[in-house]
C-alpha cells in the first residue's frame, strides 16, 4: 500500500519527462502559429503542476500516516 505514492510520483515524473521532450521538440521545429506556442506552454505547465501536485500529495500523505506518539 505504501508503494503507490512512489509509483505517484515516478508517474508523475514520466509525464513531466514528456512535456519537456514535447515543448523541446516544438522549439526545434519552431512554431506555426500561436496554437503551438501555447500547447508548448501548456504541456510545461502540465508536467511541472502534476510534479508539483503529486509531491504535496506525498508529504501529505507521509504526515497523515506519521504514527501518533501519543500513549495513554
Amino acid at each position: 500500500m505504501k508503494r503507490h505514492h512512489e509509483y505517484i510520483i515516478f508517474f508523475s515524473i514520466y509525464i513531466l519527462v514528456l512535456s519537456i521532450l514535447y515543448s523541446y521538440k516544438q522549439h526545434i521545429e519552431g512554431f506555426d502559429d500561436t496554437t503551438d506556442f501555447l500547447k508548448s506552454n501548456i504541456a510545461l505547465v502540465v508536467g511541472f503542476g502534476t510534479i508539483i501536485l503529486s509531491i504535496i500529495v506525498y508529504i501529505i500523505y507521509k504526515y497523515i500516516t506519521k504514527p501518533s506518539s501519543n500513549t495513554a
